[in-house]
């Protein structure tokens, strides 16, 4: 049999590429380009695996696919990192599947194969998004403020400055009681962005406290973005 390490090592990038991308898309994390290059590299070098037989090897395969999520995903929620990685074995192990079930060996229909999982994927997740989008939102009140808030929980903002979570809130909001304190950078969906950072009083969420950083901008359809961190 001849091999194609080109070929081999361009499907691999392009498999692993697509799978994490879509992983990412579906838990809303923000683009981070050298975290992906890694991820791809660590992959490419991975297949250098399976051409041992070996008990032992066969276990470093399995360490690599952990490695490739570990360094493709942001860790700042260890509970986050543990799905995404657990999503990306099984999405793995269905598009092989769907590659032997259906006896795939063409490189057209292995495109066509990978496609079909990733839309199944992200159907299967935007259901269970718009079933319990209601489910996060909250009543939040600040401290000799603000009452009856509608917050959203972002599960993508994870961002903190010195350690306390930032939140963002409408406009509208601002007044004297919010103290102008730096500026920062923070990881939004749309990558890395520098953002003004505003003291207030803390937040007030089921009768509990929580000391947070504001950022004001506009919003439509909530009054803030909660931080993830905060749960």
């Amino acid at each position: 049999m001849v091999l194609y390490i080109d070929l081999v090592i361009g499907s691999t990038l392009l498999v692993n590429y697509s799978l994490l991308k879509t992983i990412k898309l579906i838990f809303h994390e923000s683009k981070n380009t050298r975290k992906m290059v890694g991820a791809l590299l660590l992959s490419v070098l991975s297949l250098g695996f399976f051409f041992i037989s070996n008990p032992l090897i066969l276990t470093l395969r399995y360490l690599f696919g952990i490695a490739i999520s570990l360094v493709a995903f942001d860790l700042k929620n260890k509970k986050a990192a543990l799905i995404k990685t657990v999503i990306f074995y099984l999405v793995n192990f269905a598009f092989i599947g769907t590659l032997v079930i259906f006896k795939i060996y063409n490189s057209w229909l292995m495109l066509l194969a990978l496609l079909y999982v990733i839309i199944l994927v992200i159907i299967d997740s935007y259901k269970k998004i718009v079933i319990n989008r209601n489910q996060l939102v909250y009543n939040v009140n600040i401290k000799g403020q603000h009452n009856s808030l509608r917050g959203f929980l972002d599960t993508g903002n994870q961002s903190t400055f010195e350690g306390i979570p930032i939140v963002f809130i409408d406009y509208k909001f601002f007044n004297d009681s919010f103290k102008y304190q730096t500026k920062a950078k923070v990881i939004t969906i749309d990558g890395e962005q520098v953002v003004d950072l505003y003291q207030g009083e803390c937040i007030q969420i089921d009768n509990k406290q929580f000391l947070v950083y504001y950022v004001f901008i506009k919003l439509d359809e909530y009054d803030l973005l909660l931080n993830l961190l905060i749960f």
